[in-house]
């Protein structure tokens, strides 16, 4: 696993781009795409002071991804229509 740089995208587009650091959110909202920039924060496993930092940052980022999924498939509540009234 390792980090790319947004210019590995450069011409393609995203309904969400999920950045992992404040520093990426910047880049990504200079980025010409369409869709929702959404900044995770986590802190760096490379200064971290836990015990098995990379696991723990893993773990955190695969909980955020499956509420995210679960989220974002929810089904949408309906509306009434006109003719429910």
């Amino acid at each position: 696993m390792r980090s790319k740089s947004l210019e590995d995208f450069e011409g393609q587009e995203f309904d969400y781009v999920i950045t992992l650091c404040d520093k990426s959110c910047e880049e990504a909202s200079r980025m010409p795409f369409t869709g929702e920039v959404m900044v995770w924060s986590f802190e760096d496993p490379t200064t971290s002071e836990r015990h098995d930092p990379f696991r723990h940052t893993l773990q955190e980022i695969g909980d955020r991804i499956k509420m995210f999924v679960t989220v974002k498939t929810r089904p949408m509540p309906q509306a009434p229509s006109v003719s429910d009234s």
